[in-house]
């Protein structure tokens, strides 16, 4: 998965043929246990292995990012990283994703360095009821993650990405003899924009200089 980035500008000659992983181009990429970081633009990439990596969601913000594990029959954890010179990697740390949900979704960014976005949470709300399809802000502050559901909308269907300049966000959203729409949506849930895709199913999106990619 295509992941939102923000950091330094690119500094060529370093790891990988050109990459820098701390870099604001740089995207990472989910590849069976290990990591790609990539900048889209320029083609350079490396691929990373450690021991907490694990298949799933990611985000990525500054020198940080967070991959949100998705393993059968176990709870779904967020593992956060650090990214050091050289591309070097430290896993800082679990954090719980809480007993209040059924599901943590699909597509995943970070607003901020303390706030994730994610897609498709089912969450319990206080009365005891259930919200599906929730698109939810995530406080990673603490070691268990907070929950608030922004608004309901279709399945995310590939990822979603935040839009710093102008506090929005962007998913693309399956729905039902509609197939999968690009969709921009203000922090209501409002929609700003849209549009269709035809042939096979985008997975990944990433956001630079107030544009939206799409893969």
């Amino acid at each position: 998965v295509l992941s939102s980035k923000r950091s330094a500008f690119l500094n060529k000659g370093r790891l990988g043929g050109g990459i820098d992983c701390q870099d604001c181009e740089t995207v990472i990429i989910d590849t069976n246990n290990a990591v790609k970081f990539a900048n889209p633009f320029t083609g350079a990439s490396t691929s990373i292995t450690h021991p907490e990596f694990s298949a799933g969601e990611l985000a990525k913000f500054g020198n940080k990012f967070w991959i949100k594990t998705d393993v059968a029959n176990v709870p779904d954890t967020i593992k956060e990283f650090q990214i050091g010179p050289n591309c070097s990697i430290t896993h800082v740390r679990d954090i719980s994703l809480g007993p209040y949900t059924s599901s943590t979704g699909a597509g995943m960014c970070a607003k901020d360095a303390n706030t994730l976005i994610i897609g498709s949470i089912s969450i319990q709300n206080t009365s005891g009821s259930w919200m599906y399809s929730t698109i939810s802000e995530v406080d990673i502050s603490g070691s268990t993650a907070v929950i608030t559901p922004l608004f309901q909308t279709g399945q995310v269907a590939g990822d979603i990405v935040y839009i710093p300049s102008s506090n929005t966000i962007a998913a693309t959203i399956s729905f039902t003899n509609q197939g999968v729409q690009a969709i921009h949506f203000d922090m209501s849930g409002t929609i700003l924009g849209q549009a269709s895709f035809s042939g096979s199913n985008p997975f990944s999106m990433f956001s630079y200089s107030d544009d939206v990619y799409v893969g």
